[in-house]
């Protein structure tokens, strides 16, 4: 253990590395951002020491697959996971630690459910659970570990998410739209209104997860690299037209959605029903694209134009790197100008473990990390902390 790793010697610092490690909704690896924050008033200070990308090995993701897509889970099968997949991640965060001083490490985790509307009757409001043992890291990584942010967003009456609008705010600045394109794709506006800071941020619908599903099913890889299948196909208009009918493209922010709306089920249910009108997997792939596309556009068009004059939509997450989907979102996003959050100093596909290592950041100072009008919940410090042991 790096010396000095207590909880209260990191509370006594101004200046502390704090690595991100996220397992989005695709579940196609570890992601991991080593952020260097100054706790600067009344901006604290960013830099990017180091990213980094494990893949979480094979029975593990499989697992997190059938616990992510089922109703009925093995208890003892799912405490189990819990601590693998923690284990998992400590050896991931140890991979950036033998080449950079790490002083706590802020995780994500796997969400594997996610209702923000309904919830049985013991608790009348949304519910969130996400994996990845906090004490498992913890013990054997030797660093103080922040997690399970989105649990303290839904005791404060909030949907759990999207929590990004706040981090998107603190790491490109007031006056910033953020398109996040990872397995669920959200946007987040941010802006001063008669002197205060105004944070708006909802998903928009499936990003990846439609694509990543029919690439699995057709193509046997885990997603369509650069969206290379996609830009060879047409996208299939019956299918396009049931997808985008979905109710929930029509509901007002604020909102957030999951596999539970838009995973495995409801692909085989209602993009692939009714019958195969193409065999061509390049077609259903463009499909995928041309969804997000439009609900991306649709959202724009409905909820961000009339709130704000901006017109410069920075990108972020794996999306971030499908051409054919940059292709159609310059297609359709007439007038607007996209640009990468690289150029901002962070590849698209390590903002989100960034933001995290932010709310990590935040949760350490005492300071709510859900502000603005993103989940309907009242302000809260989010996030649990485990702590090694340093005696």
């Amino acid at each position: 253990m790096r010396a000095g790793n207590s909880l209260k010697d990191i509370l006594r610092r101004r200046r502390l590395n704090v690595l991100g490690v996220n397992s989005g909704t695709s579940m196609d690896g570890l992601d991991l951002t080593l952020l260097r924050i100054d706790d600067r008033r009344p901006s604290p200070r960013f830099r990017v020491l180091a990213t980094g990308q494990n893949a979480i090995p094979g029975r593990i993701r499989r697992a997190l697959m059938s616990a992510a897509s089922t109703d009925t889970l093995d208890k003892h099968e799912l405490i189990a996971l819990d601590m693998a997949l923690g284990r998992a991640i400590a050896a991931a965060a140890r991979s950036i630690m033998r080449r950079h001083p790490v002083d706590v490490i802020a995780s994500h985790g796997q969400t594997v459910a996610h209702y923000p509307k309904s919830s049985p009757a013991l608790w009348r409001g949304p519910t969130t659970l996400q994996i990845g043992s906090l004490d498992v890291i913890a013990h054997l990584s030797g660093r103080v570990t922040v997690g399970d942010f989105r649990a303290a967003d839904t005791a404060a009456g909030g949907m759990g998410a999207p929590l990004s609008g706040y981090y998107h705010h603190l790491l490109f600045g007031t006056g910033c739209i953020v398109l996040n394109l990872g397995g669920i794709a959200n946007i987040s506006v941010s802006q001063y209104s008669r002197g205060r800071l105004r944070v708006i941020a909802f998903d928009i619908g499936p990003g990846n997860m439609i694509s990543d599903e029919l690439a699995r099913r057709l193509l046997g890889r885990p997603f369509d690299r650069h969206g290379r299948e996609a830009m060879r196909g047409t996208a299939i208009a019956p299918a396009l037209r049931r997808v985008l009918n979905h109710p929930y493209f029509r509901r007002r922010p604020p909102k957030t959605c999951g596999r539970e709306e838009f995973g495995a089920a409801f692909v085989e249910q209602s993009v692939l029903r009714r019958g195969a009108s193409s065999d061509k997997p390049a077609d259903w792939l463009a499909t995928a694209v041309e969804i997000t596309a439009r609900a991306t556009e649709r959202a724009i068009s409905r909820w961000i134009k009339p709130i704000t004059s901006l017109r410069r939509l920075i990108v972020s997450g794996g999306g971030g790197c499908n051409r054919a989907l940059m292709r159609r979102l310059r297609d359709l996003l007439i007038g607007w100008e996209l640009v990468g959050s690289d150029e901002f100093g962070i590849p698209p596909q390590f903002v989100e473990p960034a933001g995290f290592a932010i709310l990590a950041h935040e949760t350490l100072r005492g300071r709510a990390g859900n502000l603005g009008s993103a989940t309907g919940g009242k302000p809260a410090v989010l996030g649990v902390i485990a702590q090694p042991y340093t005696g």
